[in-house]
């Protein structure tokens, strides 16, 4: 009997000693300490998570900022550029038509020149009249000898059965004559590059055949 109290004693303290073990560990301030910092650190570690994600977006924003700022400046400078060789071809097309009518008005100028005589002939001096001028002169002397209809303009009256007369005008047609070499105006300077490029010539021939650079024709061609 003794050993039984003494057993069942034994048993008491025993599950007396766990359970204050137990309950220490519940409610002791180093176990509620430690709960908790686990919680800050954990939220903590959610924070730096989230802060960390958040950085990321806004870097990848700003990148995509950056990107599209950069892309408008390309297309600036691009519309710039753009313009700048509009307005240089506007002044290269107007320097060549400039340059086509003085070329056309130089020509000419040779020509009259070339034409012109330099010098007044003496009045002493001999000449000896060819054949050819002699056939010249016969046909510059048949232009203006030659005989033509008179045309009649003297007015016709006539005179009603009621008294009232009126007057018939002839219509007088004038002679034309047409000469056997006709100008031809000459072609602009751009239009002829254009033509000769469309009929296959290379630049070369183009700028052999006008008597200009190659620059000039190969800018022509890269206007259009």
């Amino acid at each position: 009997m003794p050993g039984v109290l003494f057993a069942i004693v034994a048993i008491n303290i025993v599950l007396w000693g766990v359970f204050i073990v137990r309950f220490k560990r519940l409610f002791s301030a180093d176990d509620v300490i430690e709960k908790t910092r686990a919680e800050m650190d954990n939220m903590i570690r959610d924070i730096n998570n989230n802060t960390v994600r958040a950085i990321d977006i806004i870097d990848d924003r700003t990148k995509q900022l950056k990107r599209l700022i950069e892309e408008a400046d390309r297309r600036i400078a691009l519309a710039r550029s753009e313009e700048a060789k509009k307005l240089t071809a506007s002044a290269l097309r107007d320097t060549l038509e400039k340059k086509s009518v003085s070329e056309v008005s130089r020509r000419a100028a040779n020509t009259y020149k070339k034409n012109v005589p330099r010098s007044r002939p003496s009045p002493d001096a001999s000449y000896a009249v060819t054949g050819e001028a002699e056939a010249l002169a016969e046909m510059q002397h048949s232009l203006f000898d030659d005989t033509r209809t008179s045309v009649r303009t003297k007015a016709e009256m006539n005179v009603t059965d009621d008294g009232a007369s009126y007057a018939k005008v002839p219509v007088i047609k004038p002679d034309v004559y047409f000469s056997e070499t006709p100008i031809v105006p000459k072609k602009n300077f751009t239009k002829q590059v254009l033509e000769m490029a469309e009929m296959g010539l290379t630049i070369e021939q183009i700028a052999k055949q006008l008597s200009c650079s190659k620059t000039e024709v190969q800018m022509i061609l890269d206007m259009q």
